[in-house]
């Protein structure tokens, strides 16, 4: 027998994949045993099973199909399927049965009859069955495949997810060479193009189609939590923040137009934020509070009820941004000037309210628990000198 070829260069084996010692190749189906035989050279040197020894093969016609070539699993075929697909390794009756179904089935057409003779370590091995099979036993079956169902979904293994990995790299990798993205300044300045389309609808008070600008606008500077941690250095974040801000200050303004108005706080507490000594932050956050005053006090205009609390939280809070915007901005600007002149007529109202709500709760409370209170004890009295009269007639002697 001539020695077996070496491999060629191309088909090198992998190093942690055994070598059959006859044919010298290798792969994940080789068989393990001290031999180092793959299967097909096992059943051909009848290193672990010969079927010239076996009354099953040599009178009967089985065949061995055990994946060890061990003899474990032999078949004889009763009645030939009809040919086309095999069953599956993940239908759903796989590893549900004894080892030796599995290998036998997995071989079966549908339509098939066949005998198996199975061996104890592919069927029940040394514990057996009880009261059915005995330890150690070898079984006899007959199977006939009628059906199958479709399989189970298969995990990929760790080469196949490995691979999977190196691919969508090697993928994004050749999409980046081919189309890189754009740079961090071409970010800002597309930022700014929106922003531009933006302030020329705010122009026109078309208020949302401008705060569909300043949306687009973040979109060009978004970075993800991870990547703006670790891969933006602290120069470029300074600029992205600094557009970041601007983006805020005129959302803000377009979102108090169309009365968003919680929406308008956060963006105002986003500049704030970024810019805390930037003055247009604290004066719009002033107004979004003005507005959010106004809307309390409007609630008692029309009869609704309101937290008179809320009021003054509100004003307390408009107060405090505009005394800070005051402070940032030149104070005699119109716009400062303007916005407290509306704050204090916002807040002579709301002290107003608040004395009218003081009297209403005196009156309510005199009504509903004063004099209640007194009715209550007057009649409470009046019984009690009935009960008193009765008692002293009781008393009195009986007439003769």
């Amino acid at each position: 027998m001539s020695a077996p070829s070496s491999p060629r260069p191309s088909e090198a084996p992998a190093p942690d994949l055994p070598h059959c010692s006859h044919c010298g190749g290798w792969g994940l189906g080789l068989v393990t045993n001290p031999q180092r035989l793959c299967a097909h050279c096992a059943r051909e040197t009848k290193a672990f099973f010969d079927p010239d020894q076996s009354k099953f093969c040599r009178d009967e016609g089985f065949v061995d199909i055990s994946p060890k070539a061990d003899g474990g699993v032999l078949k004889k075929v009763i009645r030939e399927g009809t040919p086309g697909k095999l069953i599956e390794e993940g239908c759903p009756t796989f590893e549900k049965v004894i080892k030796g179904w599995d290998i036998g089935v997995a071989t079966m057409q549908v339509g098939e009859i066949a005998r198996f003779i199975i061996a104890p370590e592919y069927a029940y091995g040394s514990k057996g069955f009880a009261p059915k099979v005995e330890p150690d036993e070898t079984l006899d079956f007959e199977i006939e495949l009628i059906r199958f169902g479709e399989p189970l979904p298969r995990f990929p293994s760790q080469a196949e997810l490995a691979q999977s990995r190196r691919k969508q790299f090697e993928e994004e990798k050749k999409m980046l060479e081919e189309n890189p993205p754009p740079t961090v300044d071409e970010r800002i300045a597309s930022a700014m193009e929106e922003k531009e389309k933006g302030n020329a609808c705010v122009a026109k008070k078309d208020y949302e189609q401008a705060q569909k600008h300043y949306d687009s606008g973040f979109v060009h500077i978004f970075y993800g939590k991870d990547e703006w941690e670790h891969l933006v250095p602290q120069p470029d974040k300074d600029k992205i923040n600094q557009t970041k801000l601007v983006l805020y200050l005129n959302r803000g303004l377009v979102k108090l137009k169309l009365k968003k108005i919680e929406d308008a706080l956060w963006d105002c507490d986003q500049a704030i934020s970024l810019g805390p000594t930037n003055g247009k932050g604290h004066f719009r956050r002033g107004l979004v509070y003005i507005e959010k005053l106004k809307g309390e006090l409007e609630k008692e205009q029309k009869g609704e009820f309101w937290i008179l609390d809320k009021g003054f939280e509100y004003s307390k809070e408009a107060e405090k941004s505009l005394t800070t915007a005051s402070e940032l901005i030149d104070s005699s600007d119109p716009k400062v000037a303007h916005a407290f002149a509306d704050l204090k007529r916002c807040q002579a109202l709301l002290n107003k309210y608040a004395a009218k709500y003081k009297e209403q709760e005196k009156k309510l409370y005199k009504e509903k628990i004063f004099d209640r209170m007194e009715a209550k004890n007057k009649v409470l009295q009046e019984e009690e000198k009935k009960k008193q009269e009765i008692e002293e007639f009781e008393d009195m002697p009986g007439l003769e």
